[in-house]
């Protein structure tokens, strides 16, 4: 077998963001046609994020809110956040996003800016996202900011670490000066809910290669399977079977693109169990078989 640098590892505690190694900001474009499954699913990373619309229409989900944000608009997502975007009607919407370590908010070693403008803020319920929508001056700063961001991030003119490092505090600044930091913070209920979805969510991550059964992961929650099902539906608005199906998807396209593995092997890897079920699944969510698309990603 040859193998084209494939990374076949299961996420284990959300998305891991690739980025430059001496510099903790990634930048990108998420374009939703050109996404496996035509959007971004739930996931979860430590890394803070801001977004902005492109092109199109995107729904965001964060925890169970949704926001459906126009060209122009933005959104800032809260490190640890579950959340996915989807386009609301073009398919071929796209956003850019930010995603930064919360480091970058400490600018230096044992900082007192941790504790009075970062930690108070960082895991509050009413902090988990606010929508960026250029009606106030505050929303107009800060989405001209994520601009300028972008733009440093791509000509990297002499010194534009700098410059990204005072627009991100600038904006931490304009998002957090709204915040009420003596109402009362994360609700206990709610945490433990989405502690729950997570460890629902980390062990598909690690285990999708294997045969996982309704009551394996209803043991991981604590749950009934009813119970479970239900908990699932209501927190993401999918089912369990199809955040699992979606999930071997994704991994199996990596490996048509990266590997020469057969279908029949990437079936097994996959947690298909056998090639008939996995192609009749690939077809139904992609409208192609797994030769199909491999033959128009070798092209």
């Amino acid at each position: 077998m040859q193998t084209k640098e494939a990374n076949t590892n299961a996420m284990n505690i959300g998305e891991v963001l690739k980025r430059e190694e001496s510099f903790p900001v990634s930048i990108s474009l998420n374009q939703m046609d050109k996404k496996i499954l035509g959007f971004v699913d739930w996931h979860w990373h430590d890394d803070i994020q801001l977004c902005i619309v492109e092109k199109g229409s995107i729904v965001f989900s964060v925890r169970q809110k949704e926001f459906i944000l126009e060209k122009g608009q933005g959104i800032f997502i809260n490190g640890g956040c579950l959340h996915m975007a989807k386009p609301y009607t073009e398919q071929d919407s796209s956003y850019s996003y930010i995603a930064f370590d919360v480091k970058m908010l400490e600018f230096f070693s044992d900082s007192g800016f941790v504790d009075k403008y970062v930690n108070p803020y960082i895991k509050r319920k009413d902090f988990y996202s606010i929508v960026l929508d250029n009606l106030s001056f505050d929303s107009a700063e800060i989405l001209g900011y994520i601009r300028e961001i972008c733009n440093l991030y791509a000509n990297k003119p002499f010194g534009y670490e700098f410059d990204i490092c005072i627009y991100i505090a600038s904006i931490w600044r304009l998002l957090t000066k709204k915040c009420d930091i003596s109402n009362n913070g994360e609700d206990e209920e709610d945490c433990i809910n989405y502690r729950r979805v997570k460890s629902i969510m980390s062990y598909i991550h690690e285990n999708y290669r294997e045969k996982i059964s309704l009551q394996d992961i209803a043991d991981v929650a604590g749950l009934s399977k009813g119970e479970c099902c239900r908990f699932f539906k209501r927190m993401t608005k999918c089912t369990i079977f199809e955040f699992v199906n979606n999930y071997r998807i994704n991994k199996s396209i990596e490996l048509l693109q990266n590997t020469d593995l057969s279908v029949g092997e990437i079936a097994e890897m996959s947690g298909f169990g056998g090639p008939s079920y996995y192609i009749e699944s690939f077809k139904k969510r992609l409208g192609c078989t797994p030769k199909e698309y491999r033959n128009r990603f070798i092209k």
